[in-house]
């Protein structure tokens, strides 16, 4: 209760700056938690990708090395390795080559099986030679080397053995261990590319970091290219945490064909003991320093190839992002307590509600809502700026309601202007033609002619109609074009589609399709003197119905086209005869952005216009929006005509 009292004793600010803290405490001490969590779920995530990564490799080395241990075994068996060692005495020089040159090949095969086998070789002693992958001519035997790769390994252990640090799979027969013979009768041999596993450790790693592959108790190690002194430092890192001594030499039962061939310095740690887990080919995690760097370090052991791999990278790379983490939210705790100084300090500065009902009102009116009132019954300043407020709707009513009625008729009249423009030209032609067929008595073409020609006049002088029926619309251009077939008779064929009978009833302008048709003959086939044709075809598609008028005039380059582009996008009046171009914008006005028509090259270079007629009208004020070009789209390019 006293505590409250101080609370209350206190000015505004105080109260302010309190209340948030304390309102915000639980969301911060809920969000240090989530980072945290978060922390320890990014680490772990990290260290199993870190393990996953090294288990992939050593599965990888497992599988490729595992083939070829066993097809090294199957060539046990090999017919002419048999024959060499058995029966060489009493084979001819021909049959000797032809058995050599056969064991080359499938030896040849052996090499290529993996990346990682640097050569394959088979000794025979019974014919003092060495038949190699690598080799074109067959070598004479190298006793040493054989005796040194003779020597008996448990190869449930580790396959491998150390000859002048190279790195050796050795298969004798018979097997040392087993027979008592002093010499085996040949002797098998893979020697293991150093070169390749080093190329392949270094696309294992990331910068900064490296691996390492060592024997578990054979001493050899191989480390990516440029990281040999920073592994061999690792290695001796991780056997001294495995209680291994400083300089152990290998005991008898590890032997090695050469032991002295590896380097002194990492002789303990290529015969350390992988480090412990839950199962041999586990993987382990642990941390080392070398100097004043800690690094972590991955272990993958292998139990049937008798290796561990390592892979080590420096701490503060695998706990980068944890630490960027730290970093942003300390940063977010002091930000969020200076924020809440200030933004508790301009309240306390701030009359907050008044200013948020006047903005609230201030939305209102921007959505439309111009019958917003807001009352206020303080006579102070915001009683003043309420009530300015209220008078300010009311006359933004009144004006809104002006410039629309205004907007309107305007929109009517542009209507009535544009739909005046478009009178029958060609009318002189039409007696012309009515005259001459009554010279020559033709009494059924002037019936069929003047049925047509009534039928034109009828549909153009209905002043009182702004939309018709699509069906009309295309009756009437049918009309027109029979009346031009008299005209242009053996020159100029019309071929008229049907509309889709579902849009026979849409409502459209009256008088937009003739008009197609009518520039058609006076400009696009003007100089064609036959084989000239109209087609209108009609597609329904996307909730329009889509009128395509083309012709054959072959004149359309893409230079006419911009020209026409440019007259139809002058937001002034069109001048007269601008048929095309006054049906673009009537289009616009009754259908807004959506409708209007696009311009293309025809498939004879003639001119292919296409009117789109949307479903739905225009809302009011969106009618007539400026055309936007699609500068990346020759030859479509939207357009009127002329």
């Amino acid at each position: 209760m006293q505590a409250w009292r101080k609370f209350a004793s206190l000015s505004i600010y105080p109260k302010l700056v309190l209340t948030f803290l304390l309102v915000l405490s639980p969301m911060y001490i809920i969000g240090w938690r989530m980072n945290s969590e978060g922390s320890k779920t990014v680490e772990k995530e990290i260290t199993d990708s870190l393990q996953s990564r090294t288990s992939m490799y050593m599965n990888m080395l497992e599988f490729d090395l595992g083939r070829v241990i066993s097809l090294l075994q199957e060539y046990l068996n090999d017919d002419d390795l048999l024959k060499l060692t058995s029966s060489s005495e009493v084979m001819t020089e021909i049959e000797k080559m032809q058995a050599q040159l056969g064991l080359k090949k499938r030896l040849d095969i052996l090499k290529r099986s993996s990346k990682f086998v640097e050569n394959a070789s088979a000794f025979i002693p019974v014919m003092n030679r060495t038949i190699s992958a690598n080799d074109n001519i067959f070598t004479a035997l190298d006793r040493d080397q054989m005796q040194a790769l003779t020597q008996s390994t448990n190869r449930f252990e580790s396959p491998f053995l150390v000859w002048h640090d190279r790195i050796f799979i050795s298969l004798p027969y018979p097997d040392p261990a087993v027979s008592s013979s002093k010499e085996p009768v040949f002797l098998l041999t893979v020697e293991i590319s150093k070169r390749e596993l080093a190329e392949e450790l270094n696309k294992l790693t990331s910068e900064g970091g490296g691996a390492v592959l060592s024997g578990n108790r054979i001493p050899w190690t191989v480390s990516g290219t440029g990281h040999e002194e920073e592994g061999a430092q690792i290695l001796h890192e991780i056997a001294g945490l495995n209680g291994r001594a400083a300089a152990e030499t290998p005991s008898a039962e590890t032997p090695s064909a050469e032991a002295p061939s590896v380097d002194a310095p990492s002789v303990d740690a290529l015969s350390a003991d992988p480090p412990p887990a839950d199962s041999p080919d586990e993987p382990a995690i642990r941390s080392v320093k070398l100097g004043d760097l800690p690094y972590t370090v991955v272990s993958q052991p292998s139990s049937s190839l008798g290796m561990t791999l390592y892979m080590y990278l420096p701490s503060k790379r695998v706990n980068a992002s944890l630490d960027t983490y730290r970093s942003w939210f300390n940063a977010l705790s002091l930000v969020m307590v200076v924020v809440v100084l200030l933004f508790a300090y301009m309240i306390y500065l701030i009359i907050h509600q008044p200013l948020k009902k006047l903005v609230r009102s201030f939305r209102r009116v921007e959505q439309g809502h111009f019958d917003q009132e807001v009352h206020y019954s303080l006579r102070d300043e915001f009683g003043y700026l309420y009530s300015q407020f209220n008078g300010m709707v009311k006359r933004l009513n009144v004006l809104v309601h002006e410039v629309y009625e205004q907007q309107f008729r305007a929109r009517s009249a542009e209507l009535r202007h544009l739909q005046a423009q478009i009178n029958p030209h060609f009318l002189y032609n039409s007696y012309f033609i009515l005259y001459r067929m009554a010279m020559l008595n033709d009494n059924d073409n002037i019936v069929y002619f003047t049925k047509h020609l009534g039928e034109y006049f009828e549909y153009i002088t209905r002043d009182g109609m702004e939309d018709v029926p699509l069906g009309s619309e295309v009756k009437h251009a049918r009309t027109y074009a029979e009346i031009q077939s008299f005209r242009f008779a053996g020159r100029i064929r019309v071929e008229f589609g049907d509309p889709p009978e579902s849009a026979a009833d849409l409502p459209v302008p009256r008088l937009i399709l003739q008009p197609l048709i009518e520039n058609c003959y006076n400009h696009g086939l003007t100089d064609k003197g036959k084989g000239g044709w109209i087609r209108v075809t009609f597609e329904r598609r996307d909730r329009a119905v889509l009128i395509c008028v083309e012709d054959n005039g072959g004149e359309m380059d893409a230079a006419k086209l911009l020209d026409m582009q440019t007259l139809l996008l002058e937001r002034e009046q069109p001048p007269e005869r601008c048929g095309l171009v006054n049906i673009h914008r009537r289009l616009r006005i009754q259908y807004g952005e959506p409708g209007g028509m696009t311009l293309e090259i025809g498939e004879e270079k003639g001119l292919k216009v296409t009117m789109i007629l949307p479903e739905t009208p225009a809302k009011p004020g969106t009618g007539s929006e400026p055309v936007r070009i699609a500068a990346n789209r020759p030859p479509v390019i939207p357009a009127g005509s002329v």
